[in-house]
């Protein structure tokens, strides 16, 4: 088992959280949905994406993310996998 398979397992296990690889990055967020801020889901329904994000990863990981220098169609991506993360895919929400 490698170091970051390790990692995320362990993180999953005890913290209740997963792991969305992205560009190197390891980023951590609640396993649940019932877990996220509030904040997530105001922006989520005003459709702030990036407002989003960065209330979901918290300053420390949104800081990192930003240090990527992204484009918005990488947001997007990065987007993508947090929704899939969390169940959710375009148009579909978590049972």
């Amino acid at each position: 088992m490698s170091e970051n398979t390790a990692k995320v397992l362990k993180a999953e296990a005890t913290e209740a959280v997963t792991v969305v690889q992205f560009r190197g990055l390891e980023l951590e967020i609640p396993k649940s949905m019932e877990d996220w801020p509030l904040e997530v889901m105001e922006a989520f329904e005003r459709e702030q994406f990036a407002v989003l994000l960065a209330d979901l990863l918290g300053p420390n990981q949104w800081k990192a993310v930003k240090g990527l220098r992204l484009k918005v169609k990488d947001l997007g991506n990065l987007l993508e996998e947090v929704l899939s993360q969390a169940g959710l895919t375009s148009g579909n929400s978590e049972s």
